[in-house]
This record gives structure tokens, C-alpha cells and sequence, in this order.
């Protein structure tokens, strides 16, 4: 038998350590609901420029949590995948445990 845990890492507590601003939690919420997001959905989100749009999903492609894809009004981003290797993977009997 093979037992899954799957945990969101892009929990608040992580998210809180990247100093986020409030469209960019948006922004990761709507992907996690949405599977993407372009840079005209987050204008419209928030009635900001394409630039302050660039700047906020850019800045969370630079941390790590988003992906792009595309170029020019086709771009859009989604969530990045993460894995974990098998060195740090450990499964027993009685626990599971990932360490760093």
C-alpha cells in the first residue's frame, strides 16, 4: 500500500517569511483556485498599471512560487511545482519525515 501526504508548503506561515504584498497573496490564492493567472487578470483584480502588475507577479516568479510562460500579452503564470528528492524522504512504521 502506498499512503500520500500532500501538504500546501504555500501555507501562511511561509508565505508571511516572503514579506508579500496583499495583491501578491491574492494573486498566489487566485492561481491555487484558478491554475493561472495573466497580467491583465491581476489589473482588473486591483485596477493597477501593467507595469505595478509586472512588478507584483514577477516578484513572486524571483521567490520562487510562481512560473512564467509565454511572451507578451499570451504570458501568464502559474504555481511552481516543488519536489522532494528521496535523500530527503524519509518513511517508517511509525512517522514520516522531511527534513531540510
Amino acid at each position: 500500500m502506498i499512503v500520500v501526504f500532500r501538504k500546501d508548503i504555500l501555507c501562511p506561515e511561509y508565505l508571511e517569511k516572503l514579506e508579500l504584498n496583499e495583491r501578491q497573496l491574492f494573486a498566489i490564492e487566485y492561481v491555487k483556485k484558478h491554475g493561472k493567472i495573466t497580467n491583465k487578470e491581476h489589473r482588473e483584480q486591483f485596477g493597477i498599471t501593467r507595469v505595478t502588475a509586472y512588478h507584483d507577479l514577477s516578484g513572486l516568479v524571483d521567490k520562487n512560487v510562481l512560473v512564467m510562460f509565454g511572451k507578451g500579452p499570451e504570458t501568464y503564470y502559474t504555481l511552481r511545482r516543488l519536489t522532494i528528492s528521496n535523500e530527503n524522504l524519509t518513511i517508517s512504521n511509525e512517522n514520516l519525515t522531511i527534513s531540510d
